[in-house]
């Protein structure tokens, strides 16, 4: 089997924990790196790996990428989305994968169109309370299920909030 060659598109936090697991990985390797913010691209653990400044510029000199993992602030999920896509990459894109339905439907549409997939980032769903729910679900104990209602609380102080500027925007 060929190693899955990935780039990253937002190097903040999100981008960062990208990059260890796929450093981390055998069967991956990080070809490129890709943030407006120069800086997040220069740290030590990154030598060696290309990076760009726009995703036009990764598009244009990484043409062998398999998958570009998408980091960045939601609002700019689906167009970066769609430019991939069109690009014939397959992307892992983080949540929401879109602010409105319609838009995660048309790249959806677009990705099955090109023959690729879109691997949407939902890592709540081995959490135990997850994994006990659908247990549950898949042994039928629950019966006919009529109306589900979740309540899911997060504890977002006003640090969170002032990590990065496009936080609750």
């Amino acid at each position: 089997m060929k190693k899955v060659k990935f780039a990253i598109l937002g190097v903040g936090n999100i981008g960062q924990r990208h990059a260890e697991e796929i450093l981390a990985h055998p069967m991956a390797e990080l070809r490129a790196l890709c943030d407006c913010d120069a800086e997040k691209t220069e740290r030590h653990q990154y030598r060696g790996i290309p990076r760009f400044l726009s995703l036009d510029n990764l598009l244009s000199h990484c043409p062998d990428i398999d998958v570009i993992c998408i980091c960045t602030p939601n609002y700019l999920h689906i167009p970066q989305a769609e430019q991939i896509l069109n690009a014939g990459i397959d992307i892992v894109i983080e949540k929401p994968v879109g602010i409105k339905t319609s838009d995660c439907q048309r790249i959806n549409t677009l990705a099955q169109f090109k023959g690729l997939d879109i691997f949407p980032v939902l890592q709540n769903r081995l959490s135990p309370p997850v994994q006990y729910i659908h247990r549950l679900l898949k042994e039928n104990q629950l019966g006919k299920i009529h109306w589900i209602q979740v309540n899911c609380f997060w504890n977002r102080d006003q640090r969170y909030y002032h990590k990065s500027g496009w936080r609750g925007r």
